[in-house]
């Protein structure tokens, strides 16, 4: 196998355990805060995160990517020493960006919390998230660095260790805030999400200066004039950085329109809060947990979609989409029967809610539609075409938002899964429509969709009147049960010819 696939395939492998083991603690996180903050404080934090993650998005969209480039740039021009000193300029501009949105953000955070909030119990924690934007910053600017070099284990153990220090730190301190209410309790959780991005930052800093020492005795063998390193990363920096703010932006509000569309509806601000926790706080987290499976799968197609375009070999980009597409509508039909069949018993496992079963169960009717998406997406970005996404992301929200502010008030929670469910069809439809166009293949109606519907609900019929009559044990139902509806799935596929080994097998 040449290096470079066997770089490739390595990378590809560390970047699935990551993903798997961050959304695993991810899980495990919200199920705690859940127990001893409630569904009422995961919706209060809930509103403060996504403003944390509009504010991290103009800390670091862009950053990653323009560094990567500006170190490429040198390392094929110049010597490493000069990519040394590039990025050591880089480094200083992700710094100083850091510390005037902490700044800029500080100073806006009582009229975030009163205004766009609509409640002040929001200002201290978002005060206390500021002073994690710069370190986001630099550790996203190294994070590129590395990427450069295809050393992509630093930037993942990174990641691993931000999440364990996160998780140690909010046992550790929650307890002594939450006696002052809830809003005291989501000062501690965000008091772990800043020391833990500090950590996360010092420890790919270390690895940095390792790196920058391992280099430090090579001499300049050539001459070389790097162009203005701030020239050059706000050239490839900006256009990602606009997308990404303005559809986060959206999104944002979004979020803060819900709670207040909720209120209106149930006349509690509490209520709202509650209802909001248990759908984006504890149940979301949920169903997009296996969604790191086709995240992997993704991951490792899509590059491999990019070089056969860029060879101008069409037939390798359509095989490729065909099989990216069909497998992952495959397994996440799979996933979204597991749900629908388990969705009471899981909310029951995992929180003790009851009430969480009901979105869960709601929402696992649109699965395959929001996993597919993100596939797709991917694809598109491979095919130097994630403009036509962003569009559709522009789209969709403004439609939601509409949706949102007109229907929600006078008919509740129900009516925005309605609007979630209509929404993540629309965009993922058209995100498929678009990758269908540009690589000419056609959708398979009958393989893709037919005869994985029929297998899907044989697969839940037959477990939920064999198994469910015989086993009494919550955990043993959901994980046996899980067990036969794959293997009567994958079966019946098989049997069929809808999958075949060679579905499975990669060109390298």
């Amino acid at each position: 196998m040449p290096l470079k696939k066997h770089t490739f395939l390595k990378n590809a492998v560390i970047m699935t355990f990551t993903s798997f083991i961050l959304r695993g603690l991810g899980v495990f996180l919200r199920v705690y805060l859940s127990n001893k903050i409630g569904a009422e404080g995961m919706g209060l934090y809930q509103i403060i995160l996504s403003v944390y993650i509009l504010a991290s998005t103009f800390a670091t969209a862009g950053v990653s990517t323009a560094a990567i480039q500006i170190v490429n740039d040198e390392m094929t021009k110049g010597t490493k020493q000069t990519v040394l000193k590039a990025f050591k300029k880089a480094l200083i501009i992700c710094i100083s960006w850091g510390i005037l949105l902490s700044f800029l953000m500080y100073n806006l955070s009582e009229f975030i919390g009163k205004y766009w909030l609509n409640d002040v119990r929001t200002i201290p924690a978002l005060k206390i998230a500021v002073f994690a934007l710069p370190f986001m910053a630099t550790t996203s600017c190294i994070k590129g660095y590395f990427t450069a070099y295809r050393r992509i284990s630093i930037p993942s153990e990174a990641q691993i260790l931000e999440q364990i220090v996160r998780i140690v730190l909010i046992f550790l301190i929650i307890d002594y805030f939450l006696p002052y209410g809830i809003n005291a309790a989501c000062v501690a959780i965000i008091i772990g999400d800043v020391i833990s991005e500090m950590s996360s930052c010092i420890y790919s800093y270390i690895a940095y200066l390792k790196e920058k020492k391992r280099h430090g005795n090579e001499y300049l063998l050539r001459t070389y004039k790097s162009p203005s390193v701030l020239n050059k990363f706000i050239k490839v920096a900006s256009p990602i950085a606009l997308n990404k703010y303005l559809n986060t932006a959206l999104r944002t509000f979004e979020n803060i329109l819900i709670p207040d569309s909720l209120t209106k509806y149930n006349s509690s601000h509490e209520k709202a809060l509650e209802q909001f926790g248990l759908l984006k706080g504890m149940a979301m987290p949920v169903l997009f947990f296996p969604s790191s499976l086709l995240t992997a799968f993704s991951t490792l197609l899509i590059p491999e979609i990019a070089e056969a375009k860029s060879l101008g070999n069409e037939n390798a980009v359509k095989e490729i989409t065909i099989k990216t597409l069909k497998i992952s509508i495959l397994i996440s039909i799979l996933i979204a029967g597991i749900f629908y069949l388990f969705a009471y018993e899981l909310s029951e496992l995992i929180y003790k809610n009851i009430e969480i079963g009901t979105i869960i169960k709601t929402l696992s009717l649109v699965v395959p539609f929001m996993y597919l998406e993100t596939v797709v997406m991917g694809i598109l970005q491979g095919l130097n075409q994630q403009i036509y996404s962003l569009k559709y992301n522009i789209f969709d929200s403004i439609i939601r938002i509409t949706l949102i502010y007109l229907l929600v008030p006078q008919n509740g929670l129900n009516m925005f899964l309605i609007i979630m469910i209509l929404s993540n069809m629309t965009t993922s439809s058209l995100n498929v429509y678009r990758s269908l166009k540009v690589t000419n293949v056609k959708f398979d109606i009958k393989n893709w969709a037919i005869i994985p519907l029929f297998s899907i609900f044989l697969a839940i019929t037959i477990t939920s009147f064999t198994i469910g009559k015989y086993i009494s044990s919550t955990l043993l139902y959901v994980v046996s049960g899980s067990i036969l509806i794959s293997i009567i799935y994958l079966t019946t596929l098989f049997l069929l010819n809808v999958i075949t080994i060679k579905d499975f097998k990669l060109k390298y």
